[in-house]
């Protein structure tokens, strides 16, 4: 059986509409940053990720990922953060006769909302990087992401995100003719844990 026969193809529409909405965001972030820096505060943080396949993405063989990620945070007020976070994540996949790996670069931007001190709500949008590797060859392709989530501050410096995330017309996704699914999302539930500095 020869799996992997098609590579998704996005229209030149979509990814139009793809990179603006990550170029409004990001320039979003940038001018609210500046426009409030002098009265702001800013972080960075380092965090180890876990992510779980669910649906579509978990029936088709893929395992826990794991993976990193930095996050930058500026917070114009003591209940609002905008952030900008790039991370890697690596899911494996023995399922079949193939031994391969789905690996994704997510490039977010994101607000976070404290509901308390301890406490906050987090979404961000962006863009992920994907690439899936085989013996043989490699597909690659960019999918619109969004990842809401709810996080707590288990310290001082260290805080604990709970997030589902959606990856948009994903190439993990397969039939059992080894034919790509389109317009399809991988939908992980994960966590991450990180240690801030700079506060």
């Amino acid at each position: 059986m020869n799996y992997f026969t098609k590579i998704i193809s996005l229209k030149s529409t979509n990814m139009k509409k793809l990179f603006l909405v990550i170029a409004v965001i990001v320039t979003s972030v940038s001018v609210n940053a500046q426009r409030s820096l002098m009265g702001s505060h800013t972080n960075f943080s380092l965090g180890i990720e876990g992510s779980a396949p669910t649906g579509l993405f978990h029936t088709n063989g893929y395992k826990v990922g794991f993976g990193g990620s930095l996050q930058i945070e500026n917070k114009p007020s003591v209940d609002l953060g905008l952030t900008l976070n790039i991370g890697f994540l690596s899911y494996g996949n023995n399922s079949t006769n193939y031994n391969y790996h789905y690996n994704i670069i997510p490039l977010l931007a994101g607000l976070k909302y404290y509901v308390s001190p301890k406490v906050y709500l987090h979404g961000q949008l962006g863009a992920s990087f994907a690439t899936l590797k085989l013996p043989t060859q490699n597909f690659t392709n960019t999918s619109f992401t969004y990842s809401p989530g709810i996080g707590f501050m288990v310290s001082q410096d260290v805080d604990f995100l709970i997030k589902y995330m959606g990856i948009s017309n994903s190439i993990a996704l397969f039939d059992n003719n080894g034919n790509f699914y389109y317009n399809q999302t991988a939908n992980t539930f994960g966590m991450r844990l990180a240690y801030t500095f700079g506060k």
